[in-house]
């Protein structure tokens, strides 16, 4: 079966964990707890597992939301002189983290990664808004 990676990662000016390690353990990778284990396990009738997947992190992103939100806005800018649409800002936000993180860590075991970049903390300081997420 693949296994994901699950990255834990943390803007570099603030020092905030995010979600707990422990946390997201049990809700992706661990059998038994309900989470989402369980719920491929269960749906494709045993077909899929996360066996082998891993939480990593939390790993300390290269810049800071004003940087992340600044890279969405010049994304957008250009597609629009260029007459394109651009992307959804959540995927320069994904391509970013990722970019980072494979400076550090070696995800090439894996056959995806999710990532999560501080939720709680994004929200409450405005990303998403300065983002348009």
């Amino acid at each position: 079966m693949p296994a994901w990676a699950f990255v834990l990662c943390k803007f570099r000016s603030y020092p905030e964990e995010p979600i707990p390690a422990d946390f997201c353990r049990k809700f992706f990778v661990q059998p038994g707890t309900g989470g989402l284990y369980d719920y491929w396990r269960d749906v494709s009738f045993g077909k899929i597992t996360l066996d082998g997947s891993k939480i990593l992190g939390p790993l300390t992103l290269s810049y800071d939301p004003a940087d992340a939100a600044a890279a969405v806005t010049a994304e957008r800018a250009a597609a629009m002189a260029s007459g394109v649409s651009a992307p959804h800002p959540r995927l320069k936000l994904l391509q970013m983290a990722a970019d980072d993180v494979s400076r550090t860590a070696d995800l090439s075991t894996f056959w995806g990664t999710g990532a999560d970049s501080q939720c709680p903390l994004r929200r409450r300081r405005g990303l998403d808004e300065a983002a348009g997420c």
